[in-house]
């Protein structure tokens, strides 16, 4: 009996995971040089991409990134984030990226 209150304990968190997941309410920050350091303060864990939007990698990486930002969007001390670094090429340079996407 126990054991059979212990499996659903487990299959309703998982359950309650994957709904988080599927409809979070979080979104990737688009971050640019008027916002980076307020975004980037050392306040929270961040987790950066910088991409170039006509980079193949990055265009295959954009759903799950932002499943990934939907999935901690309930999370008030983690970001997703990402730089657009062709457009903003001093935010590249400062974090001395080579390719796309960098994370």
């Amino acid at each position: 009996m126990l054991f059979n209150f212990k499996t659903a304990a487990i299959a309703a968190v998982a359950a309650l995971a994957t709904v988080t997941l599927a409809a979070g309410s979080g979104s990737v920050v688009d971050l640019t040089p008027k916002n980076f350091k307020q975004v980037v303060d050392g306040s929270r864990d961040v987790l950066v991409k910088f991409y170039a939007p006509w980079c193949g990698h990055c265009k295959n990486m954009a759903e799950d990134y932002e499943k990934l930002a939907e999935g901690y969007g309930h999370a008030s001390d983690i970001v997703i984030a990402e730089v657009n670094a062709d457009e903003h090429r001093d935010l590249g340079t400062q974090f001395a990226v080579q390719g796309f996407p960098t994370l």
